[in-house]
C-alpha cells in the first residue's frame, strides 16, 4: 500500500520553535529535517500520514546554554536523548502523537522568563558577595615600629572581621602615615583621596582636618577628634551633616583631672612640664594649663616637641628647667617620648594609656582601643549605605587611670593608697 504525505500541520500555539530562530544565533547549530512517521508494526487503521518539521538540532556548544536556560522547564517531558538524536513517535499510539511533540515542544513565556531569571540571579549574587570594599586609614603618627598605633589599628582590623570584613576576600585596608610630621598630611591625604576609597578612618585631629580639606564626598570617621565642633569638622553631635562622624575624645575636660592626679602623686608639686606639639588643638588645651597651674601656683614649663626629631630637646628642657612632673597631653603616639622619660627619670603623667603598657609611670584619660574598636562599627554603617551625616558622633563614658608600679619602683616613687584604690589598672 502506498501512504500519501499530507500537508504540514499548524503550528501549535505556543510552540517553543516559534522563538528559537530570534536566539539560533547564540545557541544553536545545524538544522535538519527530523521526519516523524509511519511506524512499520502498526496496523492499517492505526496508520497514520507522516509530516515533516523543521527542528533546529544543538551543537555541542549549544547543547550546553540549551540545557542550561530552557530544558528545566519542560524536563518532564523532554529528556536529553531528545537533543543528540530525532524524536521517536512511532512507540506512542496514535492520539497521544500530537500532544506528546505539543507538550515536548511548547513553552510558555513566563517559563522562559522564569529559566532565564534563575541563570542570571545566582550569578549576580556571586558577583554581590565578590564585591571588594576598599578602607583607608589616614594616621598622623607613624605605624611602622610603633607598638601602640600598630595595636589600635589590629583592634580596628578585629572588630571589622566580626562585621564580615576580612582582608583578602571582601576588604582592601590602605595605610598612610605622616610619621609624626604634621606639614605632610595633606599631601598624603590628596594621594589617599585619589586612590577613591569607600571610606577614610583619620587618625586625631590633625589627619581629621587634611582629609576634610580634600574631600567633601567620601565618608570620614574621626578616630578620635579633639573638639570636632570647635574645629569645624561637624555640625553637632547628635547630627554632624557632611561627610564626616565617628568619635570626639574629651581631652579638654582633662586638663583639670590631670592637676589633680599630679598632686595625689606629688602632693609638694611646684613645677610642672607640660608637652605640646603642632597639633591644632594644644593651643587650647595649654591655654587652659596656664589658667589652671596659676590657680594651683604651679611654675608651668612649655615644653614644645614640634616633631619626633624635637622630642630630646624638650625633655633636656625639663631637666634644665628642673621639673618635678611632666604632664604629656593627649597627641598622636611618639615613641621618642617614652624613651626620653626614661632616660631623665622624671616622673610622667600621660593622656594615653598606651604609653604605660609599654613602660611609662601613670595616665589618665579614655581607653583608645575601644575607640578603634568602635570605629569599625562606624565604617560598616558607612559600607552598608548609611549617610554618615546622619548618624551621630559619640564620646568616650569611661575615663581609665593607670599605674605601672614597676615604673615607679626604678623612680623610688611611693604611690598613695588613695590614689593606688582609684586605679581601673595597675601594671606590676
Amino acid at each position: 500500500m502506498t501512504v500519501r504525505p499530507v500537508s504540514t500541520p499548524r503550528r501549535p500555539s505556543g510552540c517553543l520553535l516559534r522563538g528559537i530562530p530570534a536566539c539560533r544565533s547564540a545557541m544553536l547549530g545545524s538544522v535538519e529535517k527530523v521526519r516523524f512517521g509511519w511506524s512499520q508494526w502498526a496496523s492499517k487503521a492505526d496508520r497514520w500520514p507522516g509530516f515533516a518539521w523543521t527542528i533546529p538540532k544543538p551543537n555541542h556548544a549549544g547543547r550546553r546554554l540549551w540545557m542550561a536556560f530552557c530544558l528545566p522547564a519542560f524536563a518532564p517531558q523532554f529528556t536529553k536523548a531528545d537533543l543528540v538524536s530525532p524524536l521517536r513517535l512511532d512507540r506512542l499510539p496514535i492520539s497521544g502523537r500530537i500532544r506528546s511533540v505539543q507538550r515536548a515542544f511548547a513553552i510558555k513565556r513566563r517559563d522562559v522568563l522564569i529559566g532565564l531569571a534563575g541563570s542570571i540571579l545566582p550569578t549576580y549574587s556571586i558577583a554581590q558577595q565578590t564585591k571588594i570594599w576598599h578602607v583607608g586609614i589616614l594616621a598622623a603618627p607613624a605605624v611602622t615600629g610603633n607598638t601602640i598605633v600598630l595595636g589600635l589599628i589590629r583592634a580596628f582590623k578585629s572588630e571589622l572581621s566580626a562585621f564580615g570584613y576580612e582582608e583578602g576576600r571582601n576588604l582592601k585596608l590602605t595605610i598612610i602615615s605622616a610619621d609624626g610630621y604634621y606639614e605632610r598630611l595633606p599631601a598624603l591625604a590628596k594621594d589617599l583621596v585619589g586612590a577613591n576609597p569607600d571610606v577614610i578612618v583619620a587618625m586625631t585631629t590633625p589627619a581629621i582636618a587634611a582629609a576634610q580639606k580634600e574631600t567633601t564626598r567620601i565618608p570620614i570617621i574621626m578616630t578620635p577628634a579633639t573638639d570636632p565642633i570647635k574645629a569645624g569638622f561637624i555640625s553637632s553631635l547628635a547630627k554632624p551633616g557632611g561627610n564626616i562622624t565617628g568619635l570626639a575624645n574629651m581631652y579638654p575636660d582633662l586638663t583639670a583631672k590631670s592637676f589633680e592626679i599630679i598632686q595625689q602623686l606629688l602632693p609638694e608639686v611646684f613645677r610642672v612640664g607640660i608637652v605640646t606639639s603642632n597639633n591644632p588643638s594644644h593651643a587650647d588645651i595649654l591655654a587652659d594649663a596656664v589658667k589652671i597651674s596659676n590657680q594651683l601656683q604651679i611654675e608651668l614649663t612649655h615644653l614644645h616637641a614640634a616633631t619626633p626629631d624635637d622630642v630630646d630637646l624638650a625633655f633636656d628642657l625639663a631637666v634644665e628647667k628642673k621639673c618635678q612632673i611632666i604632664l604629656v597631653i593627649a597627641d598622636p603616639t611618639r615613641p621618642a617620648i617614652l624613651a626620653a622619660a626614661e632616660r631623665i627619670k622624671i616622673p610622667t603623667l600621660y593622656q594615653q594609656t598606651g604609653y604605660v603598657r609599654l613602660g611609662g609611670l601613670i595616665s589618665y584619660g579614655p581607653e583608645l582601643l575601644d575607640l578603634f574598636r568602635r570605629a569599625a562599627y562606624y565604617a560598616d554603617r558607612i559600607l552598608k549605605g548609611h549617610n554618615p551625616g546622619e548618624i551621630p558622633v559619640e564620646q568616650p563614658t569611661k575615663l581609665r587611670l593607670t599605674i605601672n608600679m614597676k615604673t615607679a619602683g626604678v623612680l623610688n616613687l611611693n604611690i598613695s593608697p588613695n590614689l593606688l584604690a582609684r586605679a581601673d589598672e595597675i601594671i606590676d
